[in-house]
């Protein structure tokens, strides 16, 4: 039954959110009328890059570029496995650790194109997930002395509905 939502809530079958108002599908669960197009995760290994350190924004990859076969052969052999293997696991989107001569500890070989994908998926379901919450929890700022918080939780958790903080209102 195509229903217009009364609240933000979930979609059962993407996992997306949807905001109140939006229809959606009420029956087993609640779905979007139509769910969105969803950002396919590429599946075979494009971009191989190595982890050249950590920087202050964290860790740093650089593209084997010419050097793709020497890396793939040196994390195949610190893990005791084919080739073919590591770039499954790198089709999967899992890095895979290699021994780096001349340092302390291991670094690790991913592929750009895939870990950047996934990176841009996490990212969109934690801005939904806020998106549901503040949704749900609106800011607000206190009229008296100007804190600022979501409705519900400290410092609008016991009388939000008169625009004063909890310290204020109390």
């Amino acid at each position: 039954m195509l229903i217009s939502a009364k609240f933000p809530g979930v979609c059962t079958k993407c996992g997306a959110g949807f905001p109140a108002g939006e229809q959606i599908e009420y029956g087993k669960g609640t779905q979007h009328a139509a769910c969105p197009p969803t950002v396919a995760i590429p599946t075979t290994v494009t971009r191989v890059e190595r982890l050249a350190g950590v920087g202050s924004l964290g860790p740093v990859y650089v593209a084997c570029g010419d050097r793709t076969d020497e890396f793939l052969a040196r994390a195949a052999a610190y893990n005791k496995i084919t080739t073919d293997d590591v770039l499954l696991a790198l089709a999967a989107g899992k890095l895979v650790t290699y021994e780096h001569t001349g340092e302390v500890g291991d670094y690790d070989i991913r592929d750009g194109v895939i870990a950047e994908a996934v990176a841009a998926a996490h990212r969109r379901a934690i801005n939904q997930s806020h998106a549901r919450h503040n949704a749900i929890n609106p800011r607000m700022r206190c009229r008296s002395c100007g804190t600022a918080g979501n409705r519900g939780s400290y410092p609008f958790s016991t009388n939000p509905s008169s625009g004063l903080c909890d310290d204020c209102g109390a």
